[in-house]
């Protein structure tokens, strides 16, 4: 497990992603601690006021903001780990890992763990960071910040489970990426038709019960990041049912996964 961890932090700073990491964070820091006060001319003289003395609200505001920077993180952890799998199992590297006295079920559910928790890790402290920052500027803080980072995971989840399965299912990276863009927008697709009632007025019983179906099933990433909101606001909480069929999508995703790389000659 060690080693997989190593390979996988190894892999990180070789393609200097997490130097990316690092910069979007400094940059979403320094406009955090910029935002603390503002100039303001009042009578013909300048006065610097903070937003806490304009009468403006920023620990909801703070949050929103993380939750973005965070969301854009797991996006780019998604695609940089995209080529994981493909480059671990390429003719030549397959033989190192495949010769190791592990079972294949224990490989590659390392291996996924590995890179769940390396990356999920260094989302959240990013995002963490910047939060602080923003707390320690404004002086607010909400246990809100930590349903955030939870939420980092959950997705995070949800987008590697789909990723290992056409890495191994396809071997190559571009696939994984073009797999990934066509599964955000069928999502997305889904939300949008059933949130708008589309789907019952389109008349077809058949075609519409499927894309009935296929909301239920597919995992809902708009819908849970709707509902993130939401709770940030304090406008709604938490669904379990959301979460629980999305997770549950996933995990199945994950077993076929298995079983395909059981059965894959390499």
């Amino acid at each position: 497990m060690n080693g997989l961890f190593k390979d996988t932090l190894a892999e990180l700073f070789d393609k200097k992603a997490v130097y990316i990491f690092l910069v979007l964070t400094a940059f979403a820091v320094v406009i955090t601690i910029f935002s603390g006060s503002f100039n303001m001319s009042i009578n013909g003289s300048s006065k610097e006021m903070g937003l806490e003395e304009m009468g403006v609200e920023v620990g909801t505001p703070l949050l929103l903001g993380v939750s973005t920077l965070m969301a854009l993180l797991t996006f780019l952890a998604v695609m940089l780990s995209a080529g994981i799998l493909p480059t671990m199992f390429i003719k030549g590297r397959a033989d190192y890992f495949l010769s190791k006295p592990i079972s294949r079920t224990s490989l590659l559910l390392k291996k996924f763990l590995s890179v769940w928790i390396i990356y999920g890790l260094l989302v959240s402290t990013c995002g963490f960071i910047c939060y602080l920052t923003g707390a320690l500027v404004h002086s607010v803080f909400s246990n809100t910040i930590f349903i955030i980072i939870g939420y980092v995971f959950i997705e995070l989840f949800l987008w590697l489970t789909f990723s290992f399965f056409i890495g191994i299912l396809t071997g190559k990276t571009v696939s994984v990426i073009m797999s990934l863009f066509l599964l955000w927008a069928t999502q997305m697709g889904l939300f949008m038709l059933f949130s708008s009632q589309i789907v019952a007025q389109i008349g077809y019983e058949t075609l519409g019960k499927t894309l009935d179906y296929l909301y239920y099933l597919f995992p809902k990433m708009s819908e849970l990041s709707s509902l993130l909101e939401g709770v940030i606001r304090e406008t709604t909480s938490l669904n379990s049912y959301i979460l629980y069929s999305s997770v549950g999508f996933s995990l199945s995703i994950l077993f076929f996964t298995l079983v395909l790389f059981k059965r894959k000659n390499y």
